[in-house]
């Protein structure tokens, strides 16, 4: 587990100030989520907590050590992309191994963590299928297994449940949140679904053209909104929808 710091982080492409002067903390073991519509900058900060994206200004903390020029690879994250991003012509056991490939873990402990995962997630038996032959709930369950496997210190979602059905998706929320308090990893999740952040945060972070509108448990949120955007975004009641 980490702690996650991020102190006045600021992301502009071009003339567009997508992160504007961000501060967050994230204790280790935690859930956070962040909320908020397409464009508020939810997915740069994610990105920017990986590494795939260089900072503008600010800095960015694993448990007090700054990770501004730490390359992607050396960061002791992991990522569950919306895509899955799984390996069409590998089995679910290889896509599964590429990390601890990368890690240069011996075979006997690849092994070992592969088959203690593929229990965990309930894929056991379906190891040696590829990626077609899964349903999508099937897909993302190895995403996951592949992202928890290395053991990162930090776990990011970038709206992994988009691609699925409703009905799916609300199961794999819920084995996503099993998953991690059974490991304590700390997470960061990003989403547009208010039902899910609700369900599945200790706690969240609405966001709103870059800045950060406000932080807490749902509850609080819910029941005690700070500003005129979250109760606009956050608390308004679900949309009915035309039969």
């Amino acid at each position: 587990m980490a702690r996650l710091k991020i102190v006045n982080l600021t992301k502009r492409f071009d003339d567009v100030v997508a992160v504007d002067n961000m501060n967050l903390e994230v204790e280790e073991g935690e859930f956070i989520t962040l909320l908020g519509p397409s464009g508020c900058g939810k997915t740069t900060t994610l990105r920017s907590i990986a590494g795939f994206l260089p900072l503008d200004e600010g800095e960015i903390y694993f448990n007090d050590r700054l990770m501004n020029n730490i390359p992607p690879y050396k960061r002791s994250t992991a990522m569950c992309f919306q895509s899955y991003a799984l390996f069409p012509h590998m089995t679910v056991q290889d896509n599964i191994r590429f990390g601890l490939r990368m890690q240069k873990v011996p075979i006997e402990e690849q092994t070992k963590r592969i088959d203690e995962i593929l229990n965990i997630v309930g894929l056991k038996g379906l190891e040696h299928r590829k990626p077609a032959q899964l349903s999508g709930g099937q897909q993302q369950r190895v995403a996951l297994a592949r992202a928890v496997v290395i053991r990162p210190e930090i776990l990011l979602f970038d709206e992994p449940l988009s691609n699925l059905d409703a009905k799916l998706r609300e199961r794999v929320r819920v084995e996503i949140r099993e998953l991690q308090k059974r490991l304590k990893i700390t997470a960061v999740y990003v989403t547009h679904d208010q039902a899910e952040a609700l369900v599945i945060s200790d706690r969240i972070v609405i966001m709103n053209e870059g800045r950060i509108e406000q932080v807490g448990d749902p509850f609080s949120i819910y029941r005690s909104p700070i500003s005129s955007f979250v109760p606009l975004w956050f608390c308004r009641p679900p949309q009915r929808r035309d039969p």
